[in-house]
C-alpha cells in the first residue's frame, strides 16, 4: 500500500452541501431538509413572504438535475389558501451554477431592501439659511 491517498471522485452535490450553501449565503436562516420519498430531497429556506426550494433528483451524481425555485406567498382574503408566486425557477446540473443562482436571488432580495429603505429616507432638500443660498450655483 502507498502512502499517497486516491482523491475520491467528484460526486456532485449532495442535499447537505445544498444546505451548506444556503446557509452561508443566507445567514441566520434556517434551512430545513424535510424527508422526503421517490429518490429526491429536499431544501426549503423561508423568510416573511419569501421562499426557496431546491430539490435534488436522481441519484447523486456530477451532472444531477438541482431545481431551484424562489417563491413569493401572496395572501389571498378570506379563507383562501396564500398563491406562490414563482420569481425565479430554473434547473442547474452544477454547483457553479446553482451559486450564481442563489446570489442572484440575494441581489434580488438586497435590491428590495435598497428600494424600501430609500423609499423610507426623507428626500434630500438643500437648506436655505439666508439670501445668498437663493444665488448659490449648485
Amino acid at each position: 500500500m502507498s502512502d499517497i491517498e486516491e482523491e475520491e471522485p467528484d460526486r456532485g452535490l449532495g442535499i447537505m452541501d445544498v444546505k451548506l450553501i444556503l446557509e452561508k449565503v443566507f445567514k441566520g436562516c434556517k434551512v430545513l431538509t424535510p424527508n422526503s420519498m421517490g429518490g429526491s430531497f429536499h431544501a426549503e429556506v423561508s423568510f416573511f413572504e419569501y421562499e426557496i426550494r431546491v430539490i435534488l433528483s436522481g441519484k447523486r451524481a456530477v451532472d444531477r438535475k438541482i431545481h431551484y425555485r424562489f417563491m413569493q406567498r401572496v395572501e389571498q382574503p378570506g379563507r383562501k389558501h396564500p398563491v406562490k408566486r414563482m420569481i425565479q425557477e430554473i434547473e442547474v446540473n452544477s454547483e457553479a451554477d446553482f451559486i450564481e443562482a442563489v446570489e442572484s436571488t440575494k441581489g434580488y432580495l438586497m435590491g428590495i431592501l435598497f428600494a424600501i429603505s430609500k423609499a423610507m429616507k426623507p428626500p434630500h432638500v438643500p437648506r436655505t439659511d439666508n439670501l445668498d443660498d437663493l444665488f448659490r450655483d449648485t
